[in-house]
Parts: C-alpha cells; sequence; structure tokens
C-alpha cells in the first residue's frame, strides 16, 4: 500500500526479474497511480520498486515532487530493455523541485528502486525484465 498525506492508494504487487535480479514492484498502470507515484513514501527496501507501465512507448519524464527518498529511475522500451539509468536524489525543496529526468527515446516503462540498487548489482544497459507473476501479466 502507498499512503500518500490521508489517502492511502492499494496498488497491485507483482515480480519481475531483471538480469536475475527479482524485484517485487507496485505497479503503476493508472494516469492517478502514475502521477501520484511514490510521493510521501519514508522508506523503500532493497529488492522493492515501483513499475510505471504506459499504454505505449511515450517520451517519459519524472520528478520528485514530495518524494522523500532518493531514488534510482530506469527507462525500458517496448520489449522490456533498460535503455537509460538516472539517480534522482532528494531535492532540498520537494515541493517545488528544480529537476527533470527525462527520457532520451520513446519509453514504454519506468522502474524506480532505492537510489543505486541497480548499480550495485551491475545490471547493465540492454538488461531485458520480464514479469514473474503470469496471472498478474502486464503487457
Amino acid at each position: 500500500m502507498l499512503a500518500i498525506a490521508s489517502c492511502i492508494i492499494a496498488l497491485r504487487t507483482v515480480s519481475i526479474s531483471l538480469d536475475n535480479e527479482r524485484i517485487v514492484v507496485e505497479l503503476a498502470d493508472t494516469v492517478e497511480a502514475r502521477e501520484t507515484g511514490l510521493m510521501g513514501r519514508e522508506e523503500l527496501l532493497p529488492g522493492e520498486g515501483m513499475l510505471f507501465v504506459y499504454e505505449k512507448e511515450e517520451w517519459l519524464s519524472f520528478w520528485m515532487k514530495d518524494t522523500l527518498i532518493p531514488l534510482t529511475l530506469a527507462f525500458f522500451n517496448e520489449d522490456k530493455i533498460l535503455t537509460e539509468l538516472y539517480n534522482m536524489p532528494v531535492e532540498e525543496n520537494t515541493t517545488r523541485p528544480r529537476l527533470l529526468f527525462k527520457s532520451s527515446k520513446p519509453s514504454r516503462y519506468a522502474l524506480e528502486v532505492p537510489i543505486y540498487w541497480l548499480q550495485e548489482r551491475e545490471i547493465p544497459l540492454g538488461a531485458k525484465f520480464s514479469f514473474l507473476d503470469q496471472q498478474n501479466l502486464v503487457e
């Protein structure tokens, strides 16, 4: 569950595999869930994250508005291949962040995990993720 201010949004949770690493992700596959993201979250454990799912490839941009923990952002194309990574620090003023993290090419998926988690596991660009929970498969 994701607690934001006084409202609680329950998101579906699935497991993905990325370069032999298992990650339990909350799916942000609606406009509301994508807009809220990890805002207000005080903790994100190693091996956990949020997967933003879009209907088709598009130019994506993220910021750290009301985000309290530093994150690594990974963009994936239609084929679920990792195309780029950004480390996103917590900004001094989280209500008015200055940094914007944009995909350099159209992407269909974006993954947020604890900062440096992907780098510490040496997950390379070009790695492909897959859904492990077939009953919750998102295509």
